[in-house]
């Protein structure tokens, strides 16, 4: 973890303790807030979707199909070391309710309950490459895999609850090689990530 993150969390640790002593302050709180927020950005540690809207999608391994989808959204899902349960629920709540649909006029209004979309969830930690230094990319900023291995369920129990009915949740191996196959209908490709969401 680096200097700043680690004067980040314990300036929000101190913020959290005078709250509980009524001494709290606003600029303190605030302070706080951007320096964390500036340190994800700086070092990485952002949580990433990136969604693609598709016909169809499907995902297997050893020529195993593990699931598929037709009209929807393949997600590849980056999870880092310092993401949290809550950073996942305003992602999954932004996905879910983003209105990138054709209506009847053409216009992009309608979202994945509108049009009984499903969802097709991957994880992918190479989102996390590092490609600074030589030609091999470094993987360090993504999350341990024990780490994100349960935040990346909790993701898709999260999308299951909140997937309105009609749409299916389906889902990858973690930590397997897979292969991925798509219709990328426009093509539209959007990455959200938790230094926008949550800052």
């Amino acid at each position: 973890m680096s200097k700043l993150l680690k004067r980040s969390k314990a300036l929000l640790d101190n913020a959290s303790y005078s709250w509980k002593n009524r001494v709290l302050d606003d600029a303190y709180i605030d302070s706080a807030c951007f320096s964390l927020q500036q340190s994800q950005k700086e070092w990485g540690f952002i949580m990433k979707f990136v969604i693609q809207r598709v016909t169809s999608a499907s995902v297997t391994t050893k020529e195993q199909l593990l699931g598929e989808i037709q009209k929807g959204f393949l997600v590849l899902i980056g999870i880092s070391q310092e993401d949290t349960r809550e950073i996942a629920d305003k992602l999954v709540r932004k996905m879910i309710g983003l209105r990138i649909f054709e209506d009847g006029n053409g216009k992009t209004n309608l979202s994945l309950g509108d049009v009984c979309g499903s969802l097709l969830l991957v994880s992918q930690f190479t989102l996390y490459a590092d490609c600074k230094k030589g030609n091999r990319p470094s993987f360090t900023k993504a999350g341990s895999p024990d780490m994100a291995e349960e935040l990346y369920e909790y993701i898709i129990s999260a999308c299951k609850k909140q997937l309105p009915e009609g749409g299916r949740v389906e889902t990858g191996s973690f930590g397997a090689e897979m292969a991925i196959s798509l219709v990328n209908d426009g093509p539209f490709t959007i990455v959200l990530d938790s230094a926008e969401l949550c800052g």
